[in-house]
């Protein structure tokens, strides 16, 4: 009785996790998937992730992810103070030859929305379209519940979906501009002005770590 007491204490540390708004986004290259996840904490926190089994994590910023003993699954420390929002960042890629179905789960509470650059297609029951994004094109979901398989078809990436002709360092000053609005917790209502913000977001993310 001692031991499943402890059990659900130690589950219950992860379930009580503080994750807020998770974004995901999906690239291909017709043969492989490029995935970059960012979460958004209240004052910090702990939560798990679940990566596919075939996925190589590529990079995280903003907290630790230790490799748990079963396959796939990630437990996250991010650091952060009462009150304030913190930031975590996990990439990861896998061989990927479209059309494919991608199957995956999500470990935490709070919204989930997805984005798929212009030239990728997606389909599944559980995503619920918020439209397109008028500048790159790129379709944006918010997932259903907390399991998913999704059918992925085309290739394509959202850095090369920048207007062509207008400078990289000209974007950057307007994507900072926007970056704080995705904080203010507000705007979690309001869907594909939310998701539009989400896009400015990770593409300055991924921006910063390729300088």
């Amino acid at each position: 009785m001692r031991a499943i007491l402890l059990a659900f204490c130690a589950l219950s540390i992860f379930a009580q996790d503080t994750v807020f708004q998770h974004m995901i986004l999906f690239e291909s290259s017709g043969t492989d998937l490029s995935v970059s996840e960012t979460f958004m904490a209240e004052g910090g926190g702990k939560f798990q992730v679940a990566l596919p089994k075939d996925a190589t994590l590529a990079g995280t910023r903003g907290g630790t992810a230790v490799k748990d003993a079963r396959t796939g699954i990630y437990s996250v420390t991010v650091a952060g103070q009462q009150g304030q929002e913190s930031r975590f960042d996990i990439n990861w890629t896998m061989p990927f030859v479209v059309p494919e179905e991608l199957s995956g789960r999500i470990l935490h509470s709070g919204p989930v929305r997805m984005v798929f650059p212009k030239d990728v297609k997606a389909s599944g029951t559980m995503l619920e379209s918020n439209g397109v994004e008028p500048t790159t094109q790129s379709s944006i979901y918010t997932l259903k519940g907390k399991t998913y398989k999704i059918m992925i078809d085309g290739a394509g990436t959202l850095r090369s979906q920048r207007p062509q002709g207008q400078p990289e360092e000209e974007q950057g000053p307007r994507i900072e501009q926007i970056l704080p609005r995705i904080y203010d917790r507000k705007y979690l209502v309001l869907g594909l002005t939310a998701a539009i913000l989400v896009i400015g977001f990770i593409l300055n993310y991924r921006a910063s770590i390729k300088e």
